[in-house]
């Protein structure tokens, strides 16, 4: 029974020391190469707002949105009181960034506790421009992975979770 006293505390710790090296193993990918983003149908934007979320195809509240799945967000510059509408148009794209940052309550419990153990958001941000429509901004994609998952959202990832809403050429 002593040895069982003693070898339960030193299986734990060393499950807890388990797993803290791994860091981004899949490496940073491309950002995909896309010159236009074409606005297929009228995109509602709720008041107070300056973005709305689409996943599957479909414009979603956040608190709708699966996160460790692929998700998009598209935006405008500026919120307004009132609800806005975007016409369907093509749009220039005129860059493309893509970032990591930890998210989540477990951020906090890494911070006061230490270790790498919290989820990791992947993004993709797709600036755009219109002569036309100069309050469209930006169109990100993004998942959150656990550290050692942590991948960006590919083309056509991108491509399945806008649906028929957006074509990325």
């Amino acid at each position: 029974m002593q040895h069982l006293a003693l070898l339960l505390p030193a299986l734990l710790l060393t499950a807890c020391a388990a797993g803290t090296g791994y860091r981004y193993p899949t490496g940073p990918t491309a950002p995909p190469a896309l010159t236009t983003v074409t606005l297929n149908e009228a995109f509602h934007i709720r008041p107070d707002r300056a973005n709305e979320y689409i996943q599957y195809g479909e414009i979603k509240p956040y608190n709708k949105i699966v996160e460790y799945y692929p998700h998009c967000f598209f935006e405008l510059r500026t919120v307004s009181e009132s609800a806005r509408i975007v016409s369907p148009e093509t749009f220039m794209v005129t860059g493309i960034s893509r970032d990591r940052f930890m998210a989540g309550f477990r951020k906090l419990m890494v911070a006061s506790f230490g270790g790498d153990y919290n989820p990791v958001m992947s993004t993709t941000q797709i600036s755009l421009h219109s002569d036309t429509q100069p309050e469209v901004f930006r169109l990100s994609c993004q998942q959150l992975d656990e550290p050692y998952l942590a991948r960006h959202v590919s083309l056509q990832q991108m491509r399945e979770t806008l649906g028929g809403l957006f074509t990325l050429e």
